[in-house]
């Protein structure tokens, strides 16, 4: 849910508890809110495995998507998609300018588009990851 302050909180008591876990297994919320806790961790001996967002953090794993490629992969979709005939202006919502998916995600998209510069992107609204403010940022772009 996106609370960092609860999420802090629940590695911090996890880090003092007197039965301190082996591994924590973190999906950060951005590249930095739980940096200095994720260290502590490793510090007093508990593995840090981050799932799905990569954090400015050396964690001992990280699991999930090479986010960059992925945004590459969607641009190239859309070029492709589109066509040279198109109006060649994209409309790119994304999560939030927080999230490190979402950053890795538009660095894919954007080193793509620079091979690409008769194709720019016009609109770049934040959806907050929120489906019905995704439809409605999507219908103010069309307008």
């Amino acid at each position: 849910n996106w609370v960092v302050d609860a999420g802090a909180q629940a590695i911090t008591d996890a880090i003092a508890s007197d039965t301190r876990p082996d591994v924590l297994i973190i999906h950060a919320p951005d590249l930095n809110s739980y940096s200095k806790l994720m260290k502590k961790a490793q510090a007093a001996g508990t593995y840090v495995i981050l799932v799905d967002n990569p954090a400015n953090f050396p964690a001992d794993a990280f699991v999930g998507s090479d986010w960059d490629k992925l945004g590459q992969l969607e641009a190239e979709a859309a070029i492709k998609g589109c066509g040279e005939n198109s109006s060649k202006k994209i409309g790119l919502v994304q999560g939030d300018q927080a999230n490190s998916s979402s950053l890795y995600q538009y660095a894919g998209i954007m080193k793509v588009l620079e091979k690409h510069p008769d194709f720019q992107v016009v609109a770049k609204p934040d959806s907050n990851w929120d489906a019905t403010t995704s439809r409605n940022v999507t219908t103010t772009m069309l307008q």
